[in-house]
């Protein structure tokens, strides 16, 4: 499961992240975060440390999902820290064939570790808000 040391920014590791999740990568998209990284998945279960986030993105790969997204903001929170807000939308299919269609507004906190690299620690994937 390695992770390209090259994500020098939050765009970039947002743009490895989603690219991962394109091509069905579960291992390099789970590396995008922190080993004790939260996730709040949609619906509303915090899933902790990066083996139970990795289960998670399976089953979205799993469904053969697309997604597309924009980051709209970037804050710096303080140094290498910084809260991402992404607007995404995802196509997959149910485990019955049907399709499943969503949008909704990421809301990240990612951090620069001590190599320079970033990775998510934080991220609440549909807060239930619009950045507009």
């Amino acid at each position: 499961m390695g992770f390209d040391a090259s994500c020098d920014s939050p765009e970039t590791l947002t743009e490895r992240f989603f690219s991962a999740v394109g091509r069905g990568d579960a291992g390099h998209a789970c590396a995008a975060f922190e080993e004790g990284a939260a996730i709040l998945s949609d619906q509303r279960a915090t899933v902790v440390g990066r083996e139970a986030i990795g289960e998670l993105l399976s089953n979205v790969i799993g469904s053969r999902a697309t997604v597309d997204h924009h980051v709209h903001r970037i804050h710096p929170a303080g140094p290498g820290l910084c809260v991402l807000y992404t607007e995404w939308s995802y196509r997959g299919l149910e485990p019955d064939g049907e399709v499943a269609l969503n949008t909704g507004v990421a809301l990240s906190v990612v951090r620069r570790g001590g190599d320079g690299t970033w990775r998510v620690a934080f991220a609440d994937v549909n807060p239930g808000w619009s950045p507009r």
